[in-house]
């Protein structure tokens, strides 16, 4: 709350800044709608927990091979994509073959 208190004071219009929930568990103790209800906003995105996956990724130092599929990565591919008005890298069409798809890469 005092994040919003303290935006709201620079004059920063309330729809530039977004509440994400991090590491969410569908089953957690207290629920989406008691944090939208305490912090007077919609839960614009959220990002799942895994966090030993991505602890193990992390000290590894490989996250390709680790995180590439998971849920985490999904989420935040997407995130990126909703925020940039570009599609996910995964949805990428698969016209990028022969010599001229060499550039679309």
């Amino acid at each position: 709350m005092r994040y919003f208190d303290y935006f709201a004071n620079q004059k920063l219009p309330h729809d530039h800044v977004r509440l994400v929930l991090n590491r969410h568990h569908k089953r957690s103790l207290i629920t989406e709608e008691q944090i939208e209800k305490a912090t007077k906003r919609k839960i614009d995105w959220k990002i799942p927990n895994q966090y030993a996956q991505v602890m193990n990724t992390i000290n590894s130092g490989n996250p390709v091979g680790q995180l590439s599929s998971s849920d985490v990565t999904r989420s935040l591919n997407d995130w990126a994509g909703a925020i940039s008005g570009k599609s996910p890298m995964g949805d990428k069409k698969k016209s990028n073959s022969g010599i001229l798809g060499l550039w679309n890469r």
